[in-house]
């Protein structure tokens, strides 16, 4: 049975790096992983596979994102970041969290993963990298 989840944790940048390889290597596209984060633009090497683009989200300027939760930011996002995830199916508090996060200089990383074995990964490998709120939601 296929699965629809997408797993998502806030990080320090210096480790996103690591945890898209990590991703990568447990068999996620790169087309099914999502970064987020606001402030300075990310650099290197990961900046430049993920494709950053700039988004209007209100509290958090200047926002960067890539990725398919890039898509659900698209429109116009009445509550700023928290309600956009929200609307995306992320529960409330962790939309919270993620927000407030961000606004202090975390980056967002997120996994689309259509199989429960995919999510366990994510999961996994977000909790061994000390990744903040950990959760998986339905988009």
């Amino acid at each position: 049975m296929s699965r629809d989840r997408v797993v998502m944790g806030v990080t320090p940048r210096g480790a996103a790096e690591r945890i898209v390889d990590e991703l990568r290597r447990a068999g996620f596209e790169a087309n099914t992983i999502s970064l987020m984060l606001s402030g300075k633009a990310l650099e290197g090497p990961l900046a430049t596979s993920m494709s950053m683009r700039s988004v209007a989200i209100r509290g958090l300027a200047p926002f960067r994102a890539a990725g398919p939760l890039l898509a659900g930011l698209s429109g116009p996002a009445l509550g700023g970041l928290a309600g956009a995830l929200i609307v995306m199916g992320i529960p409330e508090r962790a939309a919270k969290a993620y927000e407030g996060r961000l606004r202090r200089g975390d980056l967002l990383i997120a996994a689309h993963a259509l199989s429960y074995d995919l999510e366990t990964r994510a999961r996994d490998i977000l909790r061994r990298s000390n990744a903040l709120d950990v959760s998986s939601a339905s988009p």
